[in-house]
């Protein structure tokens, strides 16, 4: 089955993106965006794992976030930067891919859709987050 992970992290946030929005399900807007862009199953089936390993787990995940953010708190934290750290954070957690890995799909997924100011904070907030992890936070 193939698996266009990339896809998979861009579904994700464009879901909790809509979800900010609209209140939908994340899930119902994940199924919705994954038909609009005709994703393939393999692509599907892991977008909807970043999803649920977030809910999932979304207080450790946070405070993690927290845990390494020195200027702002995470509300303060404009909304696709969040989104894009969180799901990043779950990422990290489910230790599927490497981390580094990790880091720069998210960093490109932040300069795709934000700023190079967007991913430079992405990028050193989920370095941190991963030496946290590494330390076994």
């Amino acid at each position: 089955m193939a698996v266009n992970r990339r896809q998979a992290r861009v579904l994700a946030v464009q879901a909790f993106y809509h979800h900010e929005f609209h209140r939908d399900e994340v899930l119902d807007a994940l199924r919705e965006l994954a038909d609009d862009a005709d994703a393939d199953l393999g692509t599907r089936d892991y977008a909807s794992r970043l999803c649920r390993w977030f809910v999932a787990d979304e207080p450790r995940i946070d405070a993690l976030i927290a845990s390494v953010l020195q200027e702002r708190t995470l509300k303060r934290v404009e909304l696709l930067g969040r989104i894009v750290l969180r799901l990043g954070t779950a990422e990290l957690l489910g230790g599927e891919t490497p981390p580094k890995v990790v880091i720069d799909e998210a960093i490109e997924i932040a300069r795709l859709y934000g700023s190079p100011d967007t991913a430079k904070f992405v990028n050193g907030v989920l370095d941190a987050v991963m030496r946290r992890i590494a330390e076994g936070a």
